[in-house]
């Protein structure tokens, strides 16, 4: 039985940087999921204007991810995406919930510098932030939660909190 522990928030939060900062910093075999690598076939993920709309909850695999999750041989699975806390079932697995929190402005000044989908129209970057207000905030702020400031991120401080939090599990 291996634990996890799952990283959310919007787009440019922080969440992959954070996973593999906790990866490094874990005295465990790790293994990092990541969400982005758990999506629909293009042919059958909705579209936004001319775009494939990658924000909706539709466009992800959830059964692909949750055996993904399950059959993982490593001591703590590191879950990551932007999505993560949508999926109701899925979220009922996560031994430690880790949120991470930016504000609007810092979205977009990190978004503006994103280079991995090519150039965006402004028009979309609009509409990756209105998709996580809609899909990826927390429901309601919650005990069971670690909400973080992407902007004031300390991944050293945080890998302590939570691998006390492992060992007594």
């Amino acid at each position: 039985m291996h634990r996890i522990v799952a990283i959310g928030g919007c787009s440019n939060s922080g969440k992959s940087t954070l996973a593999r900062q906790l990866s490094d910093q874990f005295p465990y075999e790790t293994e990092i999921v990541a969400l982005d690598n758990h999506v629909q076939s293009t042919e059958v993920i909705p579209k936004v204007r001319d775009r494939i709309d990658w924000e909706l909850p539709e466009s992800i695999d959830w059964k692909g991810i949750y055996q993904t999750i399950l059959s993982s041989k490593a001591e703590v699975v590191i879950v990551e995406g932007f999505l993560i806390f949508w999926n109701k079932s899925l979220r009922r697995l996560f031994d430690v919930k880790i949120f991470l929190d930016i504000d609007y402005d810092t979205f977009m000044q990190r978004r503006r510098h994103e280079t991995r989908w090519g150039s965006e129209p402004e028009w979309y970057v609009q509409h990756v932030w209105d998709s996580y207000l809609k899909f990826g905030q927390l429901e309601e702020p919650s005990d069971d939660f670690y909400i973080i400031k992407g902007t004031k991120l300390n991944a050293a401080s945080l890998a302590s909190t939570i691998i006390a939090d492992l060992e007594q599990m």
